[in-house]
């Protein structure tokens, strides 16, 4: 037979179930503790330069841009059918 899922039963020893003190619980809205504003405030900071700097390289992107409205990007459609059969097997995991 397989066992339930979730908690289990606490056994009495000696007759009596062991207690434990539960932790104090902070009303709703109550301010919360320095550590937890320290960690909130580095990442609110490291989201906010994270938005500023977007990871696009404006140049490379300006220069694809230039590249194909002149004509002179060449598309290699062996390369492209080559690297999508790779994601391909990446995925099925061969």
């Amino acid at each position: 037979m397989i066992a339930p899922v979730g908690s289990k039963p606490v056994l009495p020893v000696n007759g009596l179930a062991p207690l434990t003190k539960a932790a104090p619980v902070r009303p709703a809205g109550s301010s919360v503790g320095s550590a937890d504003e320290t960690v909130r405030s580095a990442i609110a900071s490291l989201a906010h330069d994270m938005a500023a700097n977007a990871p696009v390289d404006a140049d490379r992107v300006a220069r694809f841009r230039q590249a194909i409205a002149d004509g002179s990007f060449a598309v290699a459609p062996d390369a492209i059918a080559d690297r999508l059969l790779a994601m391909r097997n990446d995925w099925n995991g061969q």
